[in-house]
């Protein structure tokens, strides 16, 4: 599982996104990298990623984060547990107005 918390930051084009993710029993996943890439192909947009930087086993962090003003965004996560295990996991999801995430 991943769970993503958008914040704004400072400055109101960028953004911190913070990445928790977990195994099937909500322990945190130990992982050696995470990266997460968003798209809208509504748009014409594809594939704009971020590496995230790890803060804690299961805590990543990506900052700044800054994307095209546009709400609606599919995101996909992808988590490196080992050199021969790969999870993806994807989402969509859609910013309101003030730019947290629904």
């Amino acid at each position: 599982m991943a769970r993503l918390d958008f914040l704004s930051a400072a400055n109101a084009q960028s953004q911190l996104l913070s990445i928790q993710v977990s195994d099937v029993t909500g322990a945190p996943l130990s992982a050696q990298a995470v990266e997460v890439t968003f798209t809208n192909i509504e748009k014409g947009i594809e594939l704009i990623s971020y590496p995230a930087t790890c803060l804690d086993q299961g805590q990543w962090q990506v900052q700044p984060l800054t994307l095209p003003d546009l709400s609606r965004w599919q995101v996909h996560v992808r988590i490196l547990v080992s050199d021969f295990d790969r999870l993806i996991l994807q989402t969509g999801f859609t910013f309101t107005s003030s730019m947290e995430s629904k």
